[in-house]
């Protein structure tokens, strides 16, 4: 002979349930309130790491929760990648360069971000294949294309930034800097889209 059930009707079963939910939050709240705020973190890039105040950017990974890639999570790690303006971006690092011409810090720092947009290149060319594959010639498509066009936009100004520092000295990399000849400061700035 079984145990007598605790509960004979739907109604009484979702009410149990509701109270056993509510008791278990008001003993977890901290910690799922912790583990949310993480997610979220990680969801727009930033580490879960908050001791000094302000979260730290990092480095952008694409680990969509669907299986496969999206324009828009591609869009989102590029920008959150240039903190929204290639311009902006490269003027920060090559101004951090200026104050404390060590050439090798920055290179290293060229490198980095380099690196980091070949792996957003990698992604956006998978992508255009899946979306080659699973819909054809698709205003998709278009939208992949678009992104992969602005992704190789900095991914040369990166490559043009590291050329000029390894081949020029300082003085010749502030006149070209200065007078706008470097090929992010000639080309249409890398924004956010208005709309994808």
């Amino acid at each position: 002979m079984g145990r007598p059930r605790l509960y004979h009707t739907i109604k009484e079963k979702s009410q149990a349930k509701q109270t056993y939910s509510k008791t278990y939050y008001t003993k977890n709240h901290e910690r799922i309130s912790l583990r949310n705020k993480e997610k979220y973190r990680l969801r727009l890039g930033l580490s879960a790491d908050t001791s000094n105040g302000s979260p730290i950017p990092l480095k952008p990974t694409l680990t969509p929760r669907r299986k496969y890639l999206t324009c828009r999570s591609l869009e989102a790690a590029l920008m959150s990648f240039l903190k929204n303006s290639l311009a902006s971006f490269l003027d920060n690092l090559i101004s951090d360069f200026l104050c404390s011409p060590i050439a090798s810090k920055f290179v290293d720092q060229l490198t980095q971000s380099l690196e980091t947009a070949e792996e957003l290149r990698v992604l956006a060319r998978s992508l255009h294949a899946q979306v080659l594959q699973s819909h054809g010639v698709c205003t998709r498509l278009n939208k992949v294309e678009a992104s992969s066009r602005r992704i190789a936009q900095v991914v040369h100004a990166l490559e043009d930034l590291l050329l000029h520092v390894q081949s020029e000295d300082l003085e010749g990399f502030v006149d070209i800097y200065c007078s706008k000849q470097f090929s992010y400061q000639t080309a249409p700035d890398v924004v956010p889209l208005p709309e994808m």
